[in-house]
C-alpha cells in the first residue's frame, strides 16, 4: 500500500513538472528506482555544507593528477575563520583532506559512462556550488563498474577504483602542510603541496595524518594495480625551447602560487609532464598536435616527439586562451605543430 501511494505521489510530481524536462527527468529516474527495487528500505540522507573552497595551483581538470603526491611540488592552499581550528598542526605534518568531485557535472543520475552533458542541470549545480548550498550529485547509479584510464578498457567494480564516478562523489588526499598563515581577522590560511585537487573544490573535513595508525607498510596491491604498473609508460624526458624558458622567467613574477620562484615552478611543470597527462584518445589520435594545460595562471604548451620526450615550446598568460572556444583552440594547436616542430629540430641540431 505504501508504495502504491509513494507511486501516486510521484506521478502527480511528474504531471506538474512536465513542462521543464529537467524535472520530468528527475521524477522518472526516482519513479525507476522505487520500482526497480520496491522491497528495499528507503535510507535516511545527510546533507553537509563545505568548510572552505580549495584554492589550487590547477584550474582545470586537465594536468591535475589523478592520485595525491603524484606531483610533489603542487600548491593550493584553503582559508577558515578561526586559526583556533588548527591549533596542534604545524609546518610539516600531512593532512587527511575529504573533498567533493564538484565537476562531475557530465554525470546523469542513472548512468556512469554517459557523456552528453545538461546545460541546465550544470548551470544549477555551479550556482549551488558558488553559493554553498549542500551539492547533490547523485543517489543511486544503475551501474556498477568503470573503466580506470590506465587499464586500457579493462571494468572493475566502482568500490574497488579511485574514480570520481561514483555514488556518492566523494574525494580523499593525503596532502603535506607547506605553511600556516594567521590572518588579521583571526582567520587562517593553510597551505599544502603535493595535493591533487582542482580549483573551487569544496573541502568537507581536514584530519590529520597519523603516520602510527594511517601507514600499512604490509598492505598489498590489488591484482589489477599490478597490471597498471606494467602497461603504464611516462614521458622519459622533458626538455624547454629557448622561447619557453625566457616566457617563464618573464611570467613568473606575476605569478600567485609561484610568484618569483622559476626553479619551482619549471619543477611542477616537469613533474606534470612525465606523468604524460593526456588521455588515451590524445595519445592515439591527437599525434601532430600541440598539447596544452595549465598551471597556476599559465598555460604551458608543449609537443611529444614519441612516448619518451616533450618539449615545452611556449609559455603564456592563461588570460590569452580564456576567451578562446575549443574549435579556436584546437585549429590553433594543429597550425603551431609545425611551427613548433620545425623549432626543435632547428635547436638539436645547435
Amino acid at each position: 500500500m505504501k508504495d502504491s501511494l509513494e507511486w501516486l505521489s510521484l506521478k502527480n510530481v511528474l504531471k506538474i513538472f512536465t513542462e521543464t524536462e529537467f524535472g520530468a527527468r528527475c521524477c522518472q529516474q526516482r519513479m525507476s528506482s522505487i520500482l526497480s527495487s520496491p522491497h528495499s528500505p528507503h535510507l535516511p540522507t545527510y546533507q553537509f555544507q563545505p568548510i572552505a573552497l580549495f584554492q589550487s595551483c590547477f584550474k582545470q581538470k586537465t594536468g591535475t593528477p589523478r592520485q595525491f603526491n603524484l606531483i610533489p611540488h603542487s600548491r593550493g592552499y584553503f582559508r577558515l575563520n578561526s586559526i583556533h581550528l588548527v591549533e596542534g598542526l604545524e609546518v610539516g605534518l600531512y593532512l587527511h583532506v575529504i573533498w567533493l568531485f564538484h565537476q562531475n557535472f557530465h554525470i546523469k543520475r542513472d548512468s556512469v559512462n554517459q557523456k552528453e552533458t545538461n546545460k541546465e542541470e550544470a548551470a544549477h549545480l555551479q550556482q549551488l556550488s558558488e553559493s554553498y548550498a549542500p551539492i547533490c550529485i547523485t543517489n543511486q547509479m544503475q551501474k556498477t563498474k568503470i573503466k580506470p584510464p590506465r587499464m586500457n578498457g579493462q571494468k572493475i567494480g566502482i568500490f574497488a577504483a579511485r574514480s570520481p564516478y561514483r555514488p556518492n562523489p566523494i574525494g580523499l588526499s593525503v596532502c603535506k602542510i607547506r605553511d600556516i598563515v594567521k590572518g588579521k581577522d583571526d582567520s587562517v590560511i593553510v597551505h599544502l603541496e603535493g595535493c591533487d585537487l582542482v580549483h573551487g573544490t569544496p573541502i568537507i573535513d581536514v584530519k590529520p595524518y597519523i603516520r602510527d595508525y594511517d601507514s600499512i607498510p604490509e598492505a598489498p596491491h590489488p591484482s589489477w594495480f599490478e597490471n597498471i604498473a606494467l602497461k603504464q609508460k611516462n614521458v622519459a624526458q622533458v626538455a624547454f625551447t629557448e622561447d619557453a624558458q625566457r616566457q617563464l622567467e618573464e611570467l613568473v613574477p606575476k605569478m600567485k602560487f609561484y610568484h618569483n620562484d622559476l626553479d619551482a615552478v619549471r619543477q611542477v611543470i616537469e613533474e606534470m609532464i612525465l606523468l604524460d597527462p593526456r588521455s588515451k584518445y590524445r595519445r592515439d589520435k591527437c599525434t601532430e598536435e600541440v598539447f596544452g594545460f595549465c598551471i597556476d595562471n599559465i598555460n604551458v604548451r608543449c609537443v611529444f616527439k614519441d612516448e619518451n620526450q616533450c618539449f615545452v615550446c611556449e609559455v603564456e598568460s592563461l588570460d590569452k586562451i580564456e576567451q578562446m572556444d575549443k574549435k579556436s583552440l584546437k585549429r590553433r594547436n594543429t597550425e603551431d605543430f609545425a611551427r613548433f616542430s620545425k623549432r626543435i629540430r632547428s635547436e638539436e641540431k645547435e
